[in-house]
């Protein structure tokens, strides 16, 4: 075998499996043809012992055409089969290489929170908001600025000014600008922190909404795989089930319609395979975008189980919290309770109706509260040249005349209140006035949406964990129904009808058992996201504080019926 693949020859072993998983390139022979022969054995030696001649024995035996092909091997030599082979054959050493890559649920949260790019530009927008603040700080502290001043002017001007004016000069000035008092930019201080708490809470919403996506996606690749593995337990049965009809066929206890009806079932399974492939891609591809990875890059997966002591789960379950209605709506009315005090919707939503509250008291006070400013200059001239800059007073004057020196300084206070501004201070407090009535009443609103949506979610969540054992006992007898009727059809006494009814009864009840357990997880992890909060990133301290509250609730919601 290794010379053959040395010679990139392609190959194919009479022995089947055995010498496929070895390395040949691809086989029909299964294990099953193994069993079937010492069955033969077997049942050949005993009528041998009964009396029979064994020249008059059968020796032909019905063998399963199932083609196996080692993907290793054929990409090594560069054979590369159809979708419809790919479908039909067992694969063996499916992976094009070592996986690195491992992902778990809560490995592939943590990581989206680490490099999702939608939650990093929400981070960079936070950080941006948050020099607003130090901008309307800016606005109470010292303004200094400094400035210089070149001029040229015409000569006979500068003749005429009495020395006051140089055809050339240069100053310099400083300045200091100092707020002593003003309403509107104290306000502003206080706005601007109100509205990056509102950022703050948004960039969380986000978060959360990050950290479910990603625990969907991942998820939706858990189910997706599986689909894709009961598409192709469901086409090998058909296989089967194809060799039964050509065996009852050569027997003569069925027609050429039943090998056909199943050679129709095959194509039809394949394409189910097939579409099965193309989601379980899709959904690994929204994994990869949702972590930032290379869009087909592939990873393997860990499956989840809905008593995952990570999920906190099975803490819900021991305070019987899922137990009876009762107990569930207290859990309900706990959780709905917490939501309203925690959610981050709500908290951002509260940071903008008390900046809206904050510029609304201060338009209305801009009406009787002045400005008050200090401002300080100083300006001293350097350098004169040209006509006017050597002007001096004649001494002979009969009165004295002062000439002012080089610098010049001034220091004032000055307070400010607007009279009238066309009504424009109306209409701006009239608009802020409505917009926090807007405010209000979308709070009330979310508020109203934020419990629709926990309780919606808790229903959902404890009628898809009511399921899980009902989908797998039902999935457990419609395997069982199948084993009957693939016998009793082996031997002639059931239907091709039958058959089909059977198979198509487990293969719903295999997809049946799959879901509930992901839309169980999921449904979870919905009511954790309206809550506000995800348990299973909870440091161990505040989960204990959780769950004590909880234990309190119920604790109280007992004794308001009098039970101790």
């Amino acid at each position: 075998i290794a010379g053959l693949i040395k010679k990139r020859l392609p190959n194919f072993a009479l022995t089947g499996i055995m010498d496929v998983e070895r390395g040949a390139m691809a086989g029909v022979m299964t294990r099953q043809l193994f069993i079937r022969r010492a069955r033969r054995i077997a049942l050949n030696i005993q009528r041998i012992l009964l009396g029979e001649k064994a020249e008059d024995l059968s020796i032909s035996i019905a063998r399963d055409e199932r083609l196996v092909i080692n993907m290793a091997t054929a990409r090594s030599i560069g054979v590369y089969p159809n979708w419809s082979i790919l479908t039909e054959a067992e694969l063996i050493s499916t992976d094009r290489e070592v996986v690195q890559r491992e992902l778990t649920l809560f490995k592939a949260v943590r990581e989206a929170i680490t490099v999702n790019p939608e939650l990093a530009a929400s981070s960079h927008a936070l950080t941006a908001g948050s020099q607003d603040i130090i901008t309307a700080r800016a606005n109470l502290l010292p303004q200094l600025e400094i400035s210089a001043l070149g001029t040229f002017i015409d000569d006979d001007r500068a003749e005429s000014s009495f020395g006051a004016q140089a055809e050339q000069s240069v100053s310099a000035t400083g300045s200091l600008t100092q707020i002593i008092f003003s309403e509107p930019v104290w306000a502003n201080l206080a706005i601007q922190g109100k509205f990056q708490k509102a950022r703050e809470y948004q960039h969380k919403q986000l978060r959360l909404d990050i950290i479910l996506n990603t625990a969907t996606a991942y998820l939706d690749v858990l189910r997706t795989k599986t689909f894709e593995f009961i598409q192709r337990e469901n086409l090998n049965l058909t296989r089967s089930n194809l060799e039964l009809a050509r065996i009852r066929q050569n027997i003569g206890i069925s027609n050429p319609a039943e090998v056909y009806r199943w050679e129709n079932r095959i194509a039809s399974n394949r394409k189910a395979v097939i579409d099965a492939n193309t989601r379980r891609n899709l959904a690994e591809i929204a994994l990869n975008t949702i972590l930032s990875r290379p869009i087909e890059e592939h990873f393997t997966t860990a499956d989840i189980h809905y008593d995952d002591p990570n999920l906190y789960i099975g803490d819900y379950k021991n305070m019987g919290a899922l137990d009876n209605p009762w107990s569930f709506r207290n859990f309900r009315d706990f959780m709905v309770e917490k939501a309203l005090a925690d959610s981050p919707e709500l908290a951002a939503l509260d940071a903008s109706i008390e900046a809206n509250n904050r510029r609304h008291s201060s338009s209305k006070m801009t009406y009787w509260l002045p400005s008050i400013a200090l401002k300080a200059e100083l300006t001293n001239n350097f350098y004169k040249g040209g006509a006017g800059s050597d002007f001096e007073l004649d001494p002979s004057l009969p009165f004295p005349i002062s000439q002012a020196d080089d610098t010049d300084w001034s220091i004032g206070i000055k307070a400010s209140l607007p009279i009238f501004s066309g009504g424009s201070r109306y209409a701006a407090t009239r608009k802020i006035s409505t917009e926090l009535k807007e405010l209000e009443k979308t709070r009330r609103f979310v508020t109203d949406i934020i419990e629709q949506r926990i309780r919606s979610a808790l229903h959902l969540m404890g009628a898809s964990y009511a399921g899980i054992k009902q989908s797998r006992d039902a999935a457990e007898a419609a395997r069982k129904s199948l084993e009957m009727i693939v016998d009793a059809y082996t031997r002639g006494e059931a239907s091709i009808l039958d058959l089909i009814d059977a198979q198509n009864a487990a293969l719903v009840s295999d997809q049946l058992a799959a879901n509930t357990i992901y839309d169980f997880i999921i449904d979870y992890l919905n009511v954790e996201r309206a809550v506000g909060s995800f348990d299973f990133l909870m440091p161990d301290d505040m989960r204990e504080e959780h769950l004590q509250k909880m234990k309190e609730y119920f604790k109280q919601a007992n004794m308001k019926l009098g039970n101790p």
